[in-house]
């Protein structure tokens, strides 16, 4: 294989990361926790689930490239790096979508305050250079087989998106390991303060 195109040995390892959907679905049950808004409380419940799911697809492509690289050496190991893609790609797609549900909280005229606040306007997956980046390479991944793009494609450069020494590549975007670990952190730590999240008219009466 083209050194170029061989996976890290290792990436940024995120399995402190847990997931926050069912401790949200905990707090609801037991503490009326979550948006008293049904709308807010949509989104808040798809942010923390898009939230939990990006993360784990990025560590399930991790242990992808662990078996490419613990593979039998007689092997060429393509099928846990077409895994690893697929993943990856996942990744991408569920991150995608939890920006633009915080987007849409964020902008939510029933939601409570206090709740929109727990997604601050500077937070990176809404703007910046690394946002910029990510916003780049999920547009290609989107809008990859139309004939535009097809043909931007120079011979000889990723068709998919691969795993490579220095982050993730499609055509001619990358996206660092550092920007991709900072994306998932940053957004579960905006799932974990929303998960906690109780009204405070909920409250009010304890």
């Amino acid at each position: 294989m083209n050194e170029s195109i061989t996976p890290p040995t290792s990436i940024p390892d995120l399995s402190e990361l847990g997931a926050r959907s069912e401790w949200f679905a905990i707090c609801r049950y037991f503490r009326r926790g979550g948006s008293g808004d049904h709308s807010a409380y949509v989104l808040e419940a798809n942010i923390i689930r898009l939230a939990d799911a990006a993360v784990h697809d990025y560590r399930i492509a991790e242990q992808c490239i662990g078996q490419y690289h613990q593979r039998d050496p007689s092997t060429f190991g393509l099928a846990p790096l077409v895994l690893a893609t697929t993943h990856f790609e996942s990744c991408v797609w569920h991150l995608e979508r939890f920006i633009k549900h915080a987007k849409a909280l964020r902008s939510c005229q029933t939601a409570e305050p206090e709740l929109k606040a727990l997604i601050p306007r500077n937070s990176i997956f809404l703007h910046g250079e690394i946002e910029g980046r990510f916003t780049k390479l999920r547009h290609t991944l989107a809008h990859l087989e139309t004939s535009p793009s097809l043909s931007n494609i120079a011979s000889g450069s990723s068709l998919a998106l691969l795993p490579v020494a220095e982050g993730l590549i499609v055509a001619n975007h990358k996206l660092s390991w550092s920007d991709l670990s900072s994306l998932l952190i940053a957004a579960h730590q905006c799932a974990c303060q929303l998960a906690e999240f109780t009204p405070v008219a909920h409250g009010a009466g304890e």
